[in-house]
């Protein structure tokens, strides 16, 4: 009976899950829209295309138990359940028979398309007094830099494979004893889940499309020159919740609530040591390190360390090309703190 004291007085369950992966190909446009010998001031949107790799979620509602007691020892019973699982149609395209790189083509290739948008501003103020004698490395110069913007405007779109499924309701008199023989270790496949499965409910297999929305976010980021190739950098991310407008539709959300980061940049090498405090009240310090077109990083060091748990995030690479010019034909010398997705 110890084991099952956690469970006395829960009477109902209810759980969400949902994970979104893409991969996207972007377009930025960006000009000056005043500029003084004060500030400049600067407006941008970028347009994404994407293609939705990996989608999945449940929906775990209203499940409700009843408690009795059975040769001394309480047992529990599942009254009622309503529950969606739902995964991208791409994964019934995986098979153990096909070779790797057969595998990874269906995945992209059998993938639903999505698109969003990024849009933003930013006010540079101009060091006052100080000149390099240089007018293209004076034009990019700047003591703060502030910005805000409204990023990931958009979503996915996948279709459900074969083997999402909605539960409607129960059978009677399913116990915990009869979920542990329905569902043994002799389950290898969500087929061989859901033909145990519907022996214990009524339920229909899950047909259609299913949209997953973008985290769209609210960003205001402050950026301040400190000396030679020195700056520090701090971020505001707010999640804007789009799917309370649209319910049909899910959305995922940033992690990101508070990032500080020093950095050390040139135009071809940088080095970031970003300081995080998430939306899941954890503390991260990760770092980054750019060498020409190549960024790579890694969210929080603490993963590289521990042998026993890890919290969350992992690390990101990225070649990021820009055009050689720059606003009135200005190389520009200064580039921004990266934005990797933390």
């Amino acid at each position: 009976m110890a084991p099952l004291i956690f469970n006395q007085g829960i009477n109902t369950a209810n759980a969400r899950l949902l994970s979104s992966s893409w991969a996207e190909a972007y377009i930025s446009y960006a000009r000056t829209l005043s500029d003084n010998e004060f500030g400049r001031l600067n407006a941008g949107i970028t347009v994404k295309l994407s293609k939705g790799i990996s989608g999945a979620y449940t929906h775990i509602g209203n499940v409700d138990f009843s408690q009795g007691v059975q040769n001394g020892a309480p047992v529990y019973n599942i009254t009622s359940a309503n529950i969606v699982y739902g995964y991208s149609a791409n994964y019934d395209h995986w098979q153990k028979s096909n070779s790797t790189s057969q595998n990874i083509n269906n995945l992209f290739g059998f993938a639903e398309g999505g698109a969003s948008v990024d849009a933003g501003i930013e006010y540079l103020i101009k060091p006052q007094g100080t000149s390099s004698f240089n007018e293209e490395e004076d034009y990019y110069d700047y003591d703060w830099k502030l910005g805000l913007s409204l990023l990931d405007i958009g979503g996915n779109q996948y279709k459900y494979g074969t083997q999402s499924h909605i539960i409607f309701n129960v059978k009677t008199n399913i116990s915990g004893q009869t979920l542990d023989k329905k569902f043994d270790s002799t389950i290898r496949s969500v087929k061989q889940f859901n033909d145990s499965l519907a022996t214990l409910i009524n339920g229909d297999q899950a047909g259609g499309k299913f949209t997953v929305l973008n985290p769209t976010r609210l960003v205001a980021n402050v950026d301040h020159y400190l000396t030679g190739n020195f700056y520090i950098n701090a971020e505001l991310s707010i999640n804007i919740p789009l799917s309370s407008v649209k319910k049909s539709y899910l959305q995922v959300k940033e992690i990101n609530l508070l990032t500080v980061t020093p950095r050390w940049e040139t135009k071809r090498f940088g080095f970031y040591l970003p300081i995080q405090y998430n939306n899941q009240n954890q503390f991260w310090i990760g770092g980054a390190f750019k060498a020409g077109p190549l960024l790579l990083g890694f969210h929080n060091f603490a993963n590289l360390f521990s042998k026993t748990s890890v919290q969350n995030g992992g690390g990101y690479i990225a070649l990021v090309f820009r055009a050689p010019k720059g606003t009135n034909g200005k190389t520009d010398k200064r580039l921004n703190c990266p934005k990797p997705v933390w």
